[in-house]
């Protein structure tokens, strides 16, 4: 792998490290917003779906992640 590829790759994983720090964070938030739920039922369904989303998010990220630090 040539220099700049090499390059390229460490800037993709370290731009993937700061995106999964803040999917992480932004999970905790919702845990913590889900421990004493809203009365809305449907603001607990939103939350709940922006769970899962950033979830799947998170394991796409983590995916690529290794994917980079396998090359």
């Amino acid at each position: 792998m040539n220099n700049n590829n090499e390059r390229r790759r460490l800037q993709r994983m370290q731009q993937l490290e700061h995106e999964i720090e803040d999917t992480e964070a932004r999970i905790a938030a919702l845990e913590r917003a889900l421990e004493n739920p809203p009365a809305d039922p449907g603001e607990v369904a939103r939350l709940g779906q922006e769970y899962q989303r950033l979830h799947a998010e998170l394991d796409g990220r983590m995916a690529a992640w290794g994917e980079l630090a396998g090359a």
